[in-house]
């Protein structure tokens, strides 16, 4: 099945204004008391075995946490 080539237009033309959760972003998370600090969430996540869309929304703060690990807030 292949796309014509008006629908392949659509389809990059709907796109322009999306963005992608920044996967290549940094944070600092902390679980049992134990402090990480990461520079690409990617990589975060596949070392723990977490989801990446679910660790991002931690991030933006639309979870509180993601299987014990929270944000690690500098009070």
């Amino acid at each position: 099945y292949k796309h014509s080539e008006t629908t392949k237009y659509k389809m990059r033309v709907s796109n322009l204004g999306k963005t992608k959760p920044s996967l290549h972003k940094g944070g600092k998370v902390i679980k049992d008391g134990i402090l990480e600090e990461f520079d690409c969430l990617s990589h975060f996540c596949k070392k723990h075995n977490l989801s990446t869309g679910h660790v991002c929304e931690m991030m933006q703060g639309k979870r509180k946490s993601v299987k014990g690990w929270k944000l690690w807030e500098n009070h």
